[in-house]
């Protein structure tokens, strides 16, 4: 990507983060920590219903990164997936009617899943939204992307204040949110229109699934390692904790949206880098560029939105007070996962998934069995600690082990000194628990 267009797409992704973030703040003033908590559920999931892609989104970028689309296989692999995750959104969509017809009894159960249907109908549509932002960014047009993105955090403000304006409910604001997203669907389909050929190839699809569905776990357990906390919060907390806590969570991922879409947009490249290099050193010394950069944006990012936090939250969200607690380990869980993209990007790409599932597994049933066990004991609650607070921590911690295993898989493909390598990392742990600690403090 040419600086120039770097730059553009850092503004753009930053304009959208803040109109993401007043968004987020709006809804939260107006509906409340209870209703805010609903809501919070119901994009969450949607979102992880991607799971549904099969992995594609990330088989396509593997597949793909590199290929030319005048190539024969970037034509008749972008058909092949698109033709079969259509196929999903059908299901997606007849399945929706059926959670319609029983959102009364649904919503008995949790109050989030009255919302089930359109859950389903707005999954259906983001499923294929992902996969032809993802052949975009293949293609080198990340800026496209970025103001696709902009336009669409625009309209969803905008259906916001509308929905509002009009004393509207939850459920209208979700059905605006699902033409916004088929808008863009439709607008990123119309880019690649003359590529598609509807078809369904056993031997095109098979060894794609095949390959993606690795990438589909680790995203999957990637993924749950920072919003697991949210699911088990909103099962057994009542509904101001499931409030604070996915608003914590959403200021979370705003503070992180900057060095995680620089991580988006130059995934892709990084590992047409590596697939295309052989020299281990070359890539060694690749990486370290990468790592420096993203460390630099760790310690900016951390000491800009925890020094801020405190001020925002008391001012404008004195009904959310306590978020902050939620909020700085989650962040940090959010940079940890974010400092070694490259890493991840090179062992996906030399073979190495198989390493990363079962790493991320191990950690995965550590962080359940500890909400479990947080959930249906009194030790936290006699110890006199906070269970949401607690959660947070333990993702924190997680999410930080997880990272060191993964620059430790990375060093040890590469064959590098550990020592040298290792002491940024360690700087950026010992920076992370010095701000947490002062934070606890109230210093």
């Amino acid at each position: 990507m040419k600086i120039i267009n770097s730059i553009r797409f850092v503004g753009l992704r930053y304009s959208t983060l803040f109109i993401n973030s007043a968004r987020g703040f709006y809804l939260a003033s107006i509906l409340g920590p209870k209703s805010y908590g609903i809501y919070a559920l119901v994009i969450l999931a949607y979102q992880q219903l991607s799971v549904l892609g099969f992995g594609l989104r990330e088989g396509i970028t593997l597949k793909l990164s590199g290929i030319s689309k005048k190539d024969k296989i970037f034509t008749d692999t972008l058909s092949n997936i698109l033709s079969f995750t259509f196929i999903i959104s059908l299901i997606l969509i007849i399945s929706s009617f059926a959670l319609y017809y029983f959102r009364a009894e649904l919503g008995a159960i949790n109050e989030a899943m009255y919302y089930s249907s359109i859950v389903f109908q707005i999954a259906s549509v983001t499923i294929n939204c992902e996969i032809l932002a993802n052949t975009q960014r293949i293609l080198g047009k990340v800026l496209r992307v970025g103001q696709t993105e902009f336009s669409y955090s625009i309209l969803c403000l905008l259906s916001i204040f509308f929905v509002n304006q009009l004393g509207l409910g939850l459920e209208y604001l979700f059905y605006f949110i699902l033409a916004i997203n088929f808008c863009v669907m439709s607008f990123y389909f119309s880019l690649v229109s003359k590529l598609f050929k509807p078809s369904i190839k056993k031997n095109i699809l098979k060894p794609l699934l095949q390959s993606s569905f690795p990438l589909l776990v680790l995203n999957t357990l990637l993924l749950l390692m920072q919003t697991l906390g949210q699911w088990f919060v909103g099962s057994y907390s009542n509904s101001i904790e499931i409030g604070i806590y996915s608003f914590g969570a959403s200021l979370a991922i705003v503070a992180g949206n900057g060095i995680s879409s620089i991580a988006w947009a130059y995934f892709s490249e990084v590992m047409g880098v590596i697939k295309n290099s052989t020299d281990l050193k070359k890539i060694s010394n690749y990486l370290i560029k990468i790592r420096k950069f993203i460390e630099i944006l760790f310690y900016i990012t951390a000491s800009i939105s925890g020094l801020a936090i405190h001020i925002f939250l008391e001012i404008f969200f004195p009904n959310y007070l306590g978020a902050d607690q939620i909020f700085i380990p989650l962040m940090f869980s959010i940079l940890f996962q974010n400092v070694i993209f490259a890493d991840t990007a090179l062992l996906m790409s030399k073979g190495k998934i198989k390493s990363l599932i079962i790493t991320s597994s191990i950690f995965i049933i550590i962080l359940i069995s500890f909400c479990f066990g947080v959930f249906n004991t009194n030790i936290l609650t006699n110890a006199g600690l906070s269970l949401i607070n607690s959660i947070a921590l333990f993702i924190m911690l997680i999410n930080i082990s997880v990272s060191l295993v993964i620059l430790l898989l990375s060093y040890r493909y590469l064959k590098t000194k550990l020592y040298n390598n290792l002491i940024p990392f360690f700087r950026l742990i010992i920076f992370s628990i010095s701000f947490l600690t002062l934070n606890r403090l109230g210093i």
